[in-house]
C-alpha cells in the first residue's frame, strides 16, 4: 500500500526519465520543472557563499522572480537529497554556492536538462565527501537509485515472491495431474479386474453346467442300462422258472402214480426253495435299486437346479418300484397258490382223463407271460419318457440362464464404458478449467504489470528517486521487514 502518486506495490519504473523538449517541462531527479531558465545577475549587497540567492533580471526565457524561486527550490531539494551530510551550516552554504554557480551558467537562457542536474548533484556530492569529481554513468546512477529506493526493493521482493508462487502453482498443477492420472489408472485397473473376474465366473459356471449335463446324461444312460439289465434278467429268470416248472411237473407226473406223499413233500420243498430264491432275487433287486438311488443322491451337488425335482422323482420311482415288486410278489404267490390248487384239482380230475389233458396248455402260459412283460415294458417306456422330459426342461432352463448371464455381461460392459467416459470427461473438464484459470491468472498478471509499468513510468517522469515518507514506511513496514530478511537470509515469505 502506498500514498497517492506512488506505485501500489513499490515497483520500479522500467524506463529512465527523458529530457524535456521545447515548450514542455521535463521531470527532473529533484522534482523541479521548468523550461528555459532566466539569466541570474548578481545584485548589489549579496555575497556568495552565504546561502542566499542573487536576484536576477528578466531574460527571454523567464523573469528574475521565477529564477530566484527555482534556485531556492533546487537548494531545498539538494539539502533534502543529501540529508545528514548537509545538516550543518557549512554543508548548507556549500550547496547554496554550487546551486548559485549552476544557475549563473544558465543565464543565457539554455534549456535545463536532467543530465545537467546530475552534474550538479555529482559536484555537490564530491565537495561534501571530499572525493575526486567524477560523473556517474547511467548504469551506476540507476544502480544507486535501486539500492536506495525502498519501492524498488519491494518490487524486487514481490518479483521473487511471484516466481516462488508460480513454481508452487506449477508443482501443484503437476501433482493434481498426477493424482488424476493415478485415479484414472486405478479405476481402469479395477474395471479390468472386475471384467476378468466376471469372465472367470462365466467360464467356471459354463464348465459346471456342462459337467452337470454330462453327469445327467451318464446317470440317465446308467439308469436305462440298469433297467434293461433288470428286464432281461427277469425275462431270463422267468424262462428258467417256466422251464424248471415244466421239468418239475414232468418229474411229478412220473412219480404221481408211484408215490403221492413223496411228491407232495417234494413239491412243498421245491415251492419253498423257489420262494426263497425269488425272495433273494427281490432283495437283490431292491438293493440294486437302493444303490442306484444312492448314486443319484451323490450327484445332487452337480444338479443344484434339479435337486428337489430329482429327489421327488427318485422317491416316486422308489415307491413305485417297491409297489411293483410287492405287486409282483403278491401276483406270484397268488399265481403259485392258484397253480397249486389247479394242479391239485387237475391231478384229481386227471385220474379219469387222458395224460395229455392233465396240465395247463403252454399257449395260455406264454400268453400270460407276454401280457405281463408288455405291461412292464410300457411302464418302463413311460418312466424313460418322463426322465427325458425332465432333462429337456433342465436343458431349457440352463439355456435361459446362460442367455440371462450374457445379457448381464453386456449391461455391465455398457456401464463400464459409461463410467470410463464419465471419468475422462471429468478429467477433461478439470484440465480445461485449470487451463482457463491459468489463462485468467496470466491475463491478470499481464494487466497488473502493464498498469504498474505505466504507473512507474508516470512516476519516473515526475521524479527520479522518491524516498518513502514516514507514513509510507509505517504502512509498508511489514513488507519492508520481509524485504530486509530476504536480503539478509534469502528467505521469501509466500
Amino acid at each position: 500500500m502506498a500514498s497517492r502518486g506512488r506505485p501500489a506495490t513499490g515497483q520500479l519504473a522500467s524506463a529512465p526519465p527523458t529530457p524535456g523538449t521545447a515548450g514542455k517541462s521535463p521531470a527532473t531527479a529533484l522534482g523541479v520543472t521548468g523550461g528555459r531558465i532566466g539569466t541570474a545577475a548578481a545584485t548589489p549587497g549579496s555575497k556568495p557563499g552565504t546561502g542566499r540567492i542573487r536576484t536576477t533580471a528578466g531574460t527571454p526565457g523567464g523573469g528574475g522572480a521565477d529564477n530566484d524561486a527555482l534556485t531556492k527550490k533546487i537548494i531545498l531539494k539538494m539539502r533534502v537529497r543529501f540529508g545528514d551530510a548537509a545538516a550543518d551550516l557549512a554543508g548548507q552554504e556549500l550547496i547554496s554556492q554550487e546551486v548559485s554557480a549552476f544557475m549563473n551558467v544558465w543565464k543565457s537562457g539554455a534549456t535545463l536538462r536532467e543530465e545537467d542536474l546530475s552534474v550538479l548533484e555529482a559536484k555537490i556530492r564530491q565537495r561534501l565527501t571530499g572525493g575526486t569529481p567524477r560523473l556517474m554513468t547511467m548504469t551506476m546512477e540507476k544502480r544507486a537509485q535501486v539500492d536506495g529506493d525502498e519501492w524498488a526493493k519491494m518490487y524486487q521482493y514481490q518479483i521473487a515472491q511471484g516466481k516462488i508462487k508460480e513454481a508452487r502453482e506449477r508443482e501443484a498443477l503437476l501433482k493434481r495431474q498426477a493424482e488424476m492420472r493415478s485415479t484414472l489408472d486405478s479405476h481402469i485397473r479395477m474395471q479390468e479386474a472386475e471384467k476378468q473376474r466376471l469372465r472367470d465366473a462365466d467360464r467356471d459356471y459354463h464348465q459346471q453346467q456342462c459337467e452337470k449335463l454330462k453327469s445327467l446324461d451318464e446317470a440317465q444312460r446308467a439308469k436305462e442300462e440298469l433297467q434293461a439289465s433288470i428286464i432281461k434278467k427277469l425275462g431270463e429268470e422267468r424262462v428258467a422258472q417256466v422251464r424248471e416248472k415244466e421239468q418239475r411237473i414232468a418229474r411229478a407226473r412220473a412219480k404221481i402214480a408211484a408215490e403221492e406223499a413223496e411228491m407232495a413233500a417234494r413239491m412243498a420243498y421245491e415251492a419253498k426253495t423257489e420262494l426263497e430264491k425269488e425272495e433273494r432275487m427281490r432283495r437283490e433287486n431292491k438293493e440294486s435299486l437302493e444303490r442306484f438311488l444312492k448314486g443319484n443322491e451323490e450327484n445332487k451337488a452337480l444338479r443344484a437346479l434339479e435337486k428337489e425335482r430329482v429327489n421327488a422323482e427318485n422317491e416316486y420311482y422308489k415307491e413305485a418300484w417297491q409297489a411293483q415288486l410287492d405287486k409282483q410278489e403278491a401276483q406270484r404267490k397268488a399265481l403259485l397258490d392258484k397253480n397249486r390248487v389247479r394242479q391239485t384239482l387237475q391231478e384229481i380230475a386227471a385220474s379219469g382223463r387222458e395224460e395229455s389233458k392233465r396240465w395247463l396248455p403252454q399257449e395260455i402260459i406264454d400268453k400270460q407271460y407276454r401280457e405281463r412283460e408288455d405291461a412292464r415294458a410300457k411302464e418302463e417306456e413311460e418312466r424313460i419318457a418322463r426322465v427325458k422330459a425332465g432333462a429337456k426342461a433342465a436343458y431349457q432352463s440352463l439355456a435361459e440362464q446362460v442367455k440371462e448371464r450374457e445379457e448381464a455381461k453386456r449391461l455391465d460392459k455398457t456401464r463400464d464404458l459409461q463410467a470410463a467416459r464419465m471419468v475422462l470427461d471429468r478429467v477433461q473438464r478439470e484440465q480445461d478449467a485449470e487451463a482457463e484459470r491459468r489463462r485468467l491468472a496470466e491475463a491478470e498478471k499481464l494487466k497488473f504489470k502493464t498498469e504498474l509499468e505505466a504507473q512507474m513510468k508516470d512516476n519516473a517522469q515526475r521524479r527520479r528517486v522518491a524516498p518513502m515518507t514516514s507514513i509510507e514506511r509505517l504502512i509498508n513496514h511489514k513488507m519492508l521487514d520481509e524485504v530486509h530478511d530476504w536480503q539478509s537470509t534469502g528467505k521469501v515469505v509466500v
